[in-house]
């Protein structure tokens, strides 16, 4: 048998939201203690719910929402590609400082 979190029962059936298949699943004291249901909706997929059936985001989608943000991610990227460029220049100086040595070695000798 198929069955619905509160969104998808209005947004399917068009009835009292409040009747879907998942409402009272758990109660509203746990879910101010901090608990949540997982459920297989029909409509969502693998969701979070809480005493009503509605979804409630989960972290992973919290943290996904919070790094979506452009302008975040473009300077995430522009941050990686100056470390990147600082890391390939310090390689390059040790090289350089090593060679150096080793003149140095050869013309005290």
């Amino acid at each position: 048998m198929a069955n619905f979190c509160y969104d998808c029962t209005t947004e399917h059936f068009g009835t009292d939201a409040l009747q879907n298949d998942f409402h009272s699943m758990i109660t509203e004291r746990e879910v101010e203690k901090g608990f949540l249901l997982s459920v297989l909706c029909e409509g969502c997929g693998h969701i979070m719910i809480n005493h009503e059936g509605k979804r409630v985001k989960t972290l992973d989608e919290y943290v996904k929402d919070a790094t979506g943000c452009k302008n975040c991610l473009r300077n995430e990227r522009k941050w990686e590609f100056r470390y990147e460029n600082q890391t390939k220049r310090i390689q390059d100086l040790e090289q350089t400082t090593k060679k150096l040595r080793r003149q140095i070695r050869e013309l005290k000798k």
